[in-house]
């Protein structure tokens, strides 16, 4: 939630109001930072490099100073105490900055803005379509740029990640003055309880007992990893996981030949075959969920079908390429469909 602040605040905190007479035209770079972990580099020695990549214009510097990197990149340093800086980003160098823009420039008329002493001057949420504009750059910069510097350093006896530390953007007017726009937010998560007295505490926490011996230990293992994330990717793709885990596990134990004999009996036994012989070649995920609903999960309904039918067309979107993101909210609606797949399994 992005915060709203009263003119009084915003002048405590430094701000003015400025108008159309005062507007601001600058163009936008964003800088991500990360750390080489795996690698060192001779004293003093900054690299930069430069190019186009998915039709987006970047550069990049690699240094064991950040300040050397960015002034190599901006012809600025990016902190005033750097040993402060990595002890409060607990990291150290080699650190590669990749710039992205500058954008097209971007005009704001009003709101709020301070000068600063070093003439820099800082605006609060004047430039909001910046952000996405950028972000929608780094998204198809950044990914095959970090692949491609991870295989290229990675040898077969030498391990090296690039771990992302933080992302800025800054912008500059035609004039050569440096524009930053700043922005608070706040996150918050509410839930609600309720209360549950002290014999069902008992029979809940035997319950929980008894289901841990039987569930699928990789399944609840893929399940617990969607629980502690916050990431909804990554989420969802855990919590997807642990439904086709445990559709497969159930669809294995299934005996076939008594349910199609439960399902058709009154049917000839050269349909049962045929049937037989289509069901034991079943090979699509949402073809056994199907199968595992009719014959293992009987309270499962016809809206839990549909519902893992399209977060398997959700999965399968990105495992393809097409997409990178999850709708909001699949997240948790895949974590409750995987929630009633463990229960309705013990």
């Amino acid at each position: 939630m992005t915060l709203q602040f009263s003119s009084a605040a915003m002048k405590a905190m430094g701000y003015k109001k400025f108008t159309e007479a005062e507007a601001i035209s600058a163009s936008f770079s964003s800088i991500t930072i990360y750390q080489a972990q795996g690698i060192s580099l001779e004293t003093d020695n900054t690299e930069i490099s430069s190019g186009t990549i998915a039709g987006v214009d970047y550069r990049l510097a690699i240094s064991s100073s950040i300040n050397a990197a960015c002034s190599a990149l901006l012809q600025d340093i990016f902190t005033n105490n750097e040993e402060k800086w990595k002890t409060d980003n607990n990291c150290q160098g080699p650190f590669v900055l990749i710039q992205i823009g500058p954008t097209p420039e971007h005009r704001c008329a009003n709101g709020h803005i301070a000068t600063e002493e070093d003439g820099s001057l800082t605006t609060y949420d004047c430039f909001p379509t910046v952000r996405t504009e950028l972000a929608q750059l780094e998204f198809r910069a950044l990914p095959p740029l970090i692949s491609a510097l991870t295989c290229v350093f990675n040898e077969d006896t030498r391990y090296v990640v690039f771990k992302k530390i933080t992302n800025t953007f800054f912008g500059k007017t035609s004039s050569g003055i440096v524009v930053h726009d700043t922005l608070i937010k706040m996150h918050g998560e509410m839930y609600a309880s309720y209360k549950i007295e002290n014999q069902q505490l008992a029979e809940k926490l035997n319950l929980a007992k008894n289901l841990a011996s039987t569930l699928n230990p990789k399944a609840s293992r893929f399940f617990a990893l969607g629980l502690a994330e916050r990431d909804q990717l990554k989420k969802f793709l855990y919590f997807f996981l642990a439904l086709e885990i445990e559709t497969h596990a159930v669809f294995g134990r299934i005996d076939h030949d008594n349910k199609i004999k439960e399902l058709l009996d009154d049917n000839s036994s050269s349909m049962k075959t045929l049937i037989q012989i289509q069901v034991i070649g079943l090979k699509n995920i949402y073809d056994k969920f199907v199968w595992c609903a009719t014959c293992a999960w009987p309270k499962l309904s016809d809206s839990d079908i549909s519902e893992f039918k399209l977060l398997k067309k959700e999965r399968d979107s990105i495992a393809h390429g097409s997409s990178s993101e999850p709708p909001p909210g699949i997240a948790s609606r895949t974590e409750k469909l995987a929630h009633k797949v463990l229960w309705l399994s013990k």
